[in-house]
């Protein structure tokens, strides 16, 4: 076999090792640089290209994320950065959104792509000797996993067998760990040696190409169709300008006057319907563009009147896009605070936002449309690569509980309770002085204060148990951190008595629940 090939199989049995009933961590590090490593030795003039080096620079920047955190988003940096690599890897020139796609149709396709290759490289063989061979590449890998599933089905029938392969530690393999090892082949073959569909990269040349003005003005069909789009158009966008003018017009003269806890407003209708429904209309407005800037009225000396109103269009959409961003703003100081949703209907409009001002960029420019889908995705490529080193449910979870304090409330713990692990000692440390000094309590009764101090236990400690089982792989420098605060707690003291009512104020003693250190 060749070089490539045995690093697909050491590949396979190295993302078993590192990934079966592991969590998020040192795992992620280990498998990303082998494959990077392999990507260099197959294709060592990577190291000339620029975008490649590129799409580096962001793999570290989401690797050194999930290493401090293991959050999600850090998983999914990781996963768009090295897709990306690999994409570059086979074509150096290409849009970072074609590669993307390229490898993301690689990894599903990688099974029958495997026996597709193997056999054509049986048949160039057998051409170029002339004689008939049955080498598969494959057949090595099929005589490895029927051995190692003798191995499992003779030390499940010999007791002598089975404590023979402890002894030399290969207990750890299981049928788990054979189909972990099997995903680990194709996923190492997908990226290091996935099939390219090349009629995608020659409609880019196709897509990619600039608009030219017509050699000659255009006469009878054509113009007059040209002239319809432009007269149409004109009026489509006017009575658009005019109904987003007083949308606009409405809010601005809303949020002027004031938005308090106190009316009757469903906040979060208000907001995420809003967004959805915003969102939504700058993604039809965008459409809208780029049909009539497709092609000829972008030369159009009659269409200066359409390009305008365009214009005007998007900006008055931004403004739109501004006013999304500032209810939602109210409604994460009126309510509880920080979510995932509320942060994430920032990201949506940073999104659109950007999206509008590239879509007015293309207009200005008489850009292609493929320019458009090219500039976004690199867009929230960035953007993606840049929060990724953001603890978002320690940050959710600092705002909420600061929040909470200021305005003389109780924070929703229910909330923070189901997000990750990473927020579990700020939550312990507010829970300590509240149980310390229960009258500071505002909203909670007893039994709910108590029945919350009961959930974090349960996490915690379940925390705790799953962490000690975990191998270096699951390594992250916040999980390591939270394991050493939570593991010498007593969290008995979280508990208060109820004292025979359900009211804070006659509280001042904590209760013994069973939980020691």
């Amino acid at each position: 076999m060749k070089t490539k090939d045995w690093f697909i199989i050491v590949g396979g049995v190295l993302f078993a090792y590192l990934f079966y009933k592991q969590a998020a961590g040192l795992n992620y590090l280990v498998y990303t640089l082998f494959v990077v490593a392999g990507l260099l030795l197959s294709n060592p003039k990577n190291i000339t290209n620029k975008r490649w080096w590129l799409s580096i620079a962001a793999l570290a920047v989401s690797l050194c994320s999930i290493v401090l955190y293991g959050s999600v988003v850090a998983w999914v940096a990781v996963l768009f950065s090295l897709l990306l690599i690999a994409g570059y890897s086979s074509n150096a020139r290409a849009s970072a959104v074609l590669n993307f796609i390229q490898s993301s149709l690689a990894v599903p396709l990688s099974v029958p792509n495997f026996f597709r290759q193997n056999h054509i490289a049986a048949e160039n063989k057998r051409r170029a000797t002339g004689k008939k061979t049955s080498s598969y590449g494959f057949v090595y890998i099929i005589i490895i996993c029927i051995f190692i599933l003798f191995v499992l089905l003779y030390s499940a029938s010999s007791t002598a067998f089975s404590e023979l392969l402890k002894q030399i530690n290969f207990s750890f393999i299981s049928f788990g760990w054979v189909m972990c090892a099997l995903l680990g082949i194709f996923v190492s073959f997908a990226l290091l040696k996935g099939r390219r569909f090349k009629f995608l990269d020659r409609e880019e040349t196709k897509w990619g190409l600039p608009l030219l003005a017509p050699l000659h003005p255009l006469e009878g069909e054509h113009a007059e169709k040209n002239t319809v789009e432009n007269k149409a158009g004109t009026l489509l966008l006017v009575l658009l300008n005019i109904l987003l003018l007083v949308v606009n017009s409405s809010d601005i003269a809303f949020l002027a006057g004031g938005v308090s806890a106190n009316q009757n407003l469903n906040y979060s209708e208000m907001v995420h319907q809003g967004i959805g429904a915003l969102i939504f209309s700058i993604l039809i407005a965008v459409g809208i563009i780029l049909y009539f800037f497709r092609g000829k009225l972008n030369f159009d000396e009659k269409a200066k009147t359409l390009q305008v109103l365009a214009l005007v269009w998007m900006l008055q959409n931004l403004l739109l896009t501004a006013t999304g961003a500032y209810k939602n703003l109210l409604y994460i100081d009126i309510e509880d605070g920080l979510t995932y949703k509320r942060v994430g209907v920032f990201f949506y409009l940073l999104l659109a936002s950007i999206g509008l001002l590239f879509t007015a960029v293309k207009v200005y420019t008489k850009k292609p449309n493929w320019y458009l889908v090219r500039v976004n995705f690199t867009a929230f490529f960035i953007v993606l690569i840049a929060s990724s080193p953001v603890d978002w449910d320690v940050v959710i979870t600092s705002y909420n509980i600061k929040q909470a304090a200021q305005k003389n409330e109780d924070p929703d713990i229910e909330y923070l309770l189901r997000l990750s692990n990473r927020n579990l000692p700020l939550i312990e440390e507010w829970m300590n002085k509240a149980a310390a000094d229960p009258k500071t309590l505002r909203q909670y009764k007893a039994w709910e204060y108590n029945s919350l101090a009961e959930k974090f236990t349960n996490k915690s400690v379940l925390f705790n148990e799953q962490y000690a089982q975990k191998g270096w792989q699951s390594w992250n420098l916040t999980d390591h951190n939270n394991y050493e605060y939570l593991k010498g707690l007593n969290y008995n003291k979280y508990f208060i008595s109820l004292a025979g009512t359900e009211t804070i104020d006659t509280l001042t003693t904590p209760i013994n629940n069973g939980y020691g250190n």
